[in-house]
């Protein structure tokens, strides 16, 4: 009998630590999403956790022929919510050829650096194809240059024009989701006020308007 109630107690204890302790994948991606030799890479994945918070943590990444292994260990706490993040690989530059992104999540107590927990982290993975620009027409707006991108706070914005320019951020649907009127040749805006994720960038003046790729991520 009291075997048998050991045995139950151990069970629920295995049980909530690994409740405690789970963490799970929202989904992957590659930005660009059709990438060339002549784009640098970068490989994002979206996971949440039982217990917040999950954003101290760390990330490491290996090439080995056609796979490209991510690892990421984030060290959660104790407080009692659903904690999400987002880790991004800067990968660089690839030869043309196809990949596979193999992205594994495992969570940890503690202060970062931490131990992985008891309970195995899951993984995934995601199949992506470079080529070569040869051939390729290349859409660049070399009168258009911004920076950082990927950006996550403020960006500074060069453009060859003094006139007054309309400044717009447009999501992947057309939506114009930040838009400000800016003089000079170099500006800067902030982007905090949307949302992760890839955007376009457009800067029309009277008589030019500049688009060109903004990466947003926190």
């Amino acid at each position: 009998m009291k075997l048998r109630s050991l045995l139950i107690a151990l069970t629920a204890c295995l049980l909530l630590t690994a409740k405690s302790n789970a963490q799970f994948i929202n989904n992957m991606s590659i930005y660009p999403a059709n990438p060339t030799t002549n784009d640098s890479v970068y490989l994002i994945a979206s996971s949440y956790f039982q217990s917040g918070t999950c954003n101290q943590k760390t990330l490491n990444y290996s090439i080995i022929n056609e796979y490209i292994d991510c690892d990421a260990l984030h060290c959660v706490g104790m407080l009692t919510y659903i904690c999400y993040d987002e880790d991004t690989f800067s990968v660089g530059k690839l030869p043309a050829g196809n990949y596979i992104y193999r992205y594994t999540v495992n969570a940890g107590f503690g202060f970062n650096p931490c131990t992985p927990g008891i309970v195995p982290g899951p993984m995934d993975s995601l199949s992506f194809t470079v080529t070569s620009t040869s051939g390729i027409i290349n859409h660049t707006y070399p009168e258009l240059i911004i920076g950082p991108n990927p950006c996550t706070d403020d960006i500074e914005i060069k453009c060859f024009s003094n006139e007054e320019k309309q400044v717009s951020i447009i999501d992947m649907t057309g939506k114009i989701c930040q838009e400000e009127i800016k003089t000079g040749n170099t500006f800067r805006i902030n982007t905090n006020n949307i949302s992760p994720g890839l955007y376009f960038l457009k800067v029309r003046g009277q008589s030019t308007t500049y688009q060109s790729k903004l990466f947003y991520k926190k």
